[in-house]
């Protein structure tokens, strides 16, 4: 092999090397490349989730705070409803029956010892433990303050809850009821209390029947307390509905019950017809009647369901 021809060939050589060199930077390069963009993109994906993440945490806190603003704000209105009618009843000027405003203090007691019991082990219960039990104190309160004629100005309770679908759950037969009993409360109508009363009343004990039935109630509980007819009482249905949601509260029970006999209380003012001029009632009277029923069937739905 001449010198020449050992240079081509040395050349030829260092120019394959050169090319493999070429190609492997190249390679290393995009596969450097390739791996930034995956890197990138997991980052960036991770950046997302992260935003995602915080914006659901702000809107939890947010919906949070909010939760925690109008409960409080409920329940400083209902302390402070409860605290006016109290103050309002020192002084009416006409006589209710007794037998309901022994209800209403009654009720009042009830309550008191059920909010003095700590209720922490059981949180998750806060609505039927405190706040229902407080605003159907409140009502309570406000529909004697009202019926007694004595001064105050009780609007500031708020909307009642739209139960409609809930009862319509248990029957839509007393949804349809509830719609007539609603008609039928005006001021216009001599008989308005009267009809009213009538069709709630049956509202209430349905609800009772029917989401604790007499024959289940007696075979779970056969020692349960028992009327005149052998069939559970009002009480014992209701505590065999809180004892399935494994809610044993003795002072919920009672207060519950005290809560339907004071409704029940009411109903029999309502017949009584020797409220105002022939029976009459004024449509602020009117309002806070339909209040009472209204939570009061919301509050039975919650420790019925």
């Amino acid at each position: 092999m001449t010198p020449q021809q050992y240079q081509a060939l040395l050349r030829q050589q260092l120019q394959r090397l050169q090319n493999a060199e070429r190609q492997r930077i190249a390679e290393v390069n995009r596969q450097i490349d390739q791996f930034n963009r995956a890197e990138k993109a997991r980052v960036d994906a991770h950046n997302r989730e992260v935003r995602r993440a915080n914006e659901h945490t702000r809107r939890v806190i947010n919906q949070y705070n909010a939760d925690v603003q109008r409960h409080n704000a409920a329940v400083l209105a209902n302390r402070q409803r409860i605290a006016r009618a109290i103050s309002a009843l020192r002084q009416p000027t006409i006589v209710v029956r007794p037998t309901f405003r022994v209800s209403v203090e009654a009720l009042n007691e009830d309550f008191s010892a059920l909010a003095r019991e700590n209720h922490t082990a059981i949180q998750h219960q806060q609505r039927l433990l405190v706040d229902l039990p407080e605003r159907e104190n409140a009502n309570s309160l406000e529909v004697l303050s009202a019926l007694s004629g004595a001064p105050g100005d009780f609007d500031d309770a708020g909307e009642s809850e739209d139960f409609g679908p809930a009862l319509a759950a248990i029957s839509p037969e007393l949804l349809k009821r509830w719609i007539g009993a609603k008609r039928a409360l005006n001021p216009e109508n001599p008989e308005a209390a009267r009809h009213f009363c009538s069709s709630v009343r049956e509202i209430f004990t349905r609800i009772l029947e029917l989401r604790a039935p007499s024959e289940l109630v007696l075979r779970e509980v056969p020692q349960c307390d028992k009327a005149q007819d052998g069939a559970p009482t009002r009480r014992a249905r209701m505590q065999f509905a809180l004892q399935r949601k494994r809610l044993v509260v003795p002072t919920l029970v009672t207060f519950a019950d005290s809560d339907i006999t004071n409704i029940v209380e009411l109903f029999k003012v309502l017949n009584s017809g020797t409220h105002g001029e022939s029976g009459h009632f004024t449509m602020p009277q009117l309002l806070a009647i339909q209040r009472r029923v209204e939570d009061g069937i919301v509050f039975l739905i919650e420790v019925m369901s």
